[in-house]
């Protein structure tokens, strides 16, 4: 059995999963990353799967525009991959504007196309109003569109196969199939020894926490800022760090607190040191389905902090691997954390059962394994 798996970026979080996936999966089947991205992402990229980058122009915005939103180019792409890879499934894991426009260049050309929709329940918060415009489209066009085109949809909770067919339909949800986030490290991520200057300043001796990942409104960056002043008010002495690209982090700074704030594209090779330099992560997201910074967390036997929104409760095991708190609630949140920094053996003992939960459920060879058994189905 051949894959290629397609997402249409090369420096995010849904790279990092079609690679991962890719070389978990070519222990079992022959399996390839492609990615559609500009070559100044591409050159991101860690290397650990067999990677197909299929460039997309970065010499002008106008060029790389008109790429984005023409149909011809994604039908090209698709023909591209057919004819180079003969693929038997192709698996789609990200959005893109041309997603539908490749996904019928697929099915047209015989070969079975299946699509990950991370977030079935598309996220209202966006600031711009591009931004809104694309989730508007997204939920009321593409994403109903692109189920019915393809094969099969995979979703990562039962939760989101059932948002599925509230949105859409039984046979939306008919056609969906559950596999769980995957976690686990690149080998470029694992061997990364870059420290970030940022963290010079850390403050040796307290408990750090760390929120991780593009900087977005629905992820309550905000709510988390206002519970640390909660802390600073009580006397309770953490450092938190903020590592990722994106919009304005929508509240000052808490005056007293140790807050260290990377706001820029974080390379693999800076992963491994921002994990390990933290005790806890923390996700106070306001809205979500699921995440991958969650596995990612477990993978460096770190334990989490979670909103009890989307289907994070299913892989944040309160008391065990984490803590769940309620969105939006600043009390609570520094509530939880002031209790986990007392006791900082207890962390470790928690961050020991999120790696083990890790490699039993949620690791890459599992996720492929549960793939496989649905690609099989589909070509029978």
């Amino acid at each position: 059995m051949k894959v290629v798996y397609v997402t249409f970026s090369g420096r995010s979080g849904m790279a990092h999963y079609a690679e991962n996936l890719a070389v978990a999966m070519a222990s079992e089947a022959s399996a390839r990353a492609v990615f559609i991205a500009p070559r100044s992402d591409l050159a991101l990229l860690g290397g650990d799967a067999p990677v197909v980058p299929v460039e997309r122009s970065d010499k002008s915005w106008k060029r790389r525009m008109l790429e984005l939103y023409n149909p011809r180019f994604y039908r090209r792409i698709a023909r591209r991959i057919v004819r180079d890879y003969t693929p038997d499934i192709v698996h789609v894991t990200s959005d893109s504007t041309g997603l539908l426009a490749f996904v019928k260049a697929i099915r047209r050309l015989g070969v079975v196309a299946v699509c990950t929709i991370h977030d079935p329940i598309r996220h209202d918060e966006v600031r711009t109003r591009w931004g809104r415009f694309y989730e508007w489209y997204q939920a009321k066009w593409q994403v109903p569109a692109v189920v019915r085109a393809c094969n099969a949809v995979h979703v990562h909770s039962a939760l989101h196969q059932a948002d599925l067919g509230n949105l859409y339909g039984p046979d939306a949800a008919d056609k969906a199939y559950v596999v769980l986030h995957g976690g686990g490290l690149t080998k470029a991520i694992a061997a990364g020894d870059h420290r970030p200057a940022e963290l010079k300043g850390l403050f040796q001796g307290r408990p750090t926490l760390l929120f991780f990942g593009r900087i977005e409104p629905y992820k309550g960056l905000d709510v988390l800022l206002r519970a640390l002043d909660l802390l600073v008010a009580r006397g309770v002495a953490v450092n938190l760090v903020i590592a990722g690209s994106g919009t304005s982090i929508g509240h000052r700074l808490p005056a007293g607190a140790e807050v260290i704030l990377i706001q820029r594209f974080i390379k693999d090779a800076e992963i491994r040191s921002l994990f390990e330099a933290a005790s806890l992560v923390v996700l106070p997201y306001l809205s979500a389905t699921q995440s991958g910074v969650i596995p990612m967390a477990y993978a460096f036997a770190k334990p989490v902090i979670s909103t009890t929104v989307g289907s994070l409760h299913e892989v944040v095991k309160d008391g065990e691997t984490g803590f769940l708190v309620p969105p939006g609630d600043p009390a609570a949140l520094a509530g939880v954390i002031e209790r986990a920094v007392q006791g900082p053996d207890n962390l470790v003992r928690m961050g020991r059962k999120a790696k083990l939960f890790l490699e039993e459920s949620l690791s890459w060879s599992e996720v492929a394994r549960q793939h496989l058994k649905v690609y099989r189905r589909l070509l029978e």
